[in-house]
C-alpha cells in the first residue's frame, strides 16, 4: 500500500516538472515569435533606409549654367548622386544601386512627390519606368523615404527644352516636369526645389 502511494506521489511530482516545463516552454517562445516578426518589419524599413542614405551620401556636381566672376570658368553646383539619377533620367544606375543594398526577394517602386503633395511613379525595381511599368504590391508594404533638392536649372537647358547638358554630356530632358504635368495635367506648376524620393518594397 505505501509502495503505491509512493508511485502515486513521483508520478504527481513529474507531472507536475513537466507542466512547468511546458509552460515555461511556451512562454519563452511566443515573445520570440513576436521578435522575429517585428525583426522583419524594422530590418526592411531600415534596410531601405540604408540603401538611399549611402546612394545620397555619394557626392558629385553638376553645371550650373554659370561661370566663375574671376576666372571666367564655368561653375558647379553640389549634388548627390540620388538626384543626378533622378535628373539624368538615369533608372539603370539608379535600380542599380538600390538592388546591391536589398535582398533578392525584395521587389519595389519608386515615386517621387513634391513640397505640395503631388506624387508621380518614378521606376519599379524591373527598370521599368513608365507608367504601365509600375508594380503591383504584395503583401505587406514598407516605405522608406529621402528628401532630395533638384534646382530647376538642371532639369533642362533653357535654349534646348529637349536637352539636358551636364558636366560635359548631352542628356534627354528630365523626365520629371513631364512626368508630373502628364499626371496632373498641363497646368502643373511646381517653383520648389525639394522632392521626397519614396522607395516603397515589399517581399516576395
Amino acid at each position: 500500500m505505501n509502495d503505491k502511494a509512493q508511485m502515486m506521489v513521483l508520478e504527481s511530482i513529474i507531472f507536475a516538472i513537466t507542466t512547468i516545463i511546458a509552460i515555461a516552454f511556451l512562454i519563452n517562445l511566443s515573445p520570440s515569435s513576436i521578435q522575429r516578426a517585428t525583426e522583419t518589419t524594422t530590418d526592411l524599413k531600415t534596410i531601405g533606409d540604408d540603401a538611399l542614405d549611402t546612394i545620397f551620401a555619394q557626392q558629385t556636381t553638376i553645371k550650373n549654367g554659370g561661370t566663375d566672376q574671376y576666372t571666367g570658368q564655368e561653375t558647379y553646383d553640389p549634388t548627390s548622386k540620388l538626384s543626378v539619377c533622378v535628373i539624368t533620367n538615369n533608372y539603370a544606375e539608379l535600380t542599380a544601386s538600390i538592388n546591391r543594398s536589398l535582398p533578392t526577394n525584395v521587389f519595389y517602386n519608386v515615386y517621387i512627390a513634391d513640397s505640395e503633395g503631388n506624387k508621380v511613379f518614378w521606376c519599379a525595381s524591373t527598370g521599368g519606368w513608365s507608367v504601365t511599368d509600375e508594380l503591383t504590391p504584395f503583401g505587406t508594404v514598407f516605405t522608406s523615404h529621402h528628401i532630395i533638392s533638384i534646382n530647376h536649372k538642371h532639369l533642362r537647358v533653357y535654349s534646348d527644352p529637349t536637352s539636358l547638358y551636364l558636366n560635359c554630356v548631352t542628356y534627354q530632358r528630365c523626365h520629371l516636369v513631364d512626368k508630373f504635368t502628364a499626371k496632373y495635367t498641363s497646368s502643373y506648376s511646381y517653383d520648389g526645389a525639394t522632392y521626397d524620393f519614396i522607395l516603397e518594397m515589399w517581399r516576395i
